[in-house]
């Protein structure tokens, strides 16, 4: 079952929603387009990941250290998420 989604304390709709609370793909460009202006665009030049812990990965070096930490992790059968 498909129902659409509601406004909520985050912010207009942006897709649909299946009975399970996940929100499923887009189904059009339009669809796709509200989606990206909901949530503040395209990213811009100083766009920046900071993992879950504060590290900022703001440079190359420091995007593939983090993705060694997250290769030997899961090698180990462990997360790199807060337990």
């Amino acid at each position: 079952m498909i129902t659409p989604a509601r406004k909520g304390a985050a912010g207009p709709p942006v897709g649909n929603i299946n009975r399970m609370g996940a929100t499923l793909p887009p189904v059009s460009i339009e669809e796709f387009q509200a989606r990206l202006d909901a949530a503040g665009g395209p990213a811009t030049a100083d766009d920046q990941s900071v993992t879950w812990d504060g590290r900022v990965l703001d440079t190359r070096d420091k995007v593939l250290a983090f993705l060694a930490e997250l290769a030997e992790a899961r090698a180990e059968g462990r997360t790199l998420g807060p337990a």
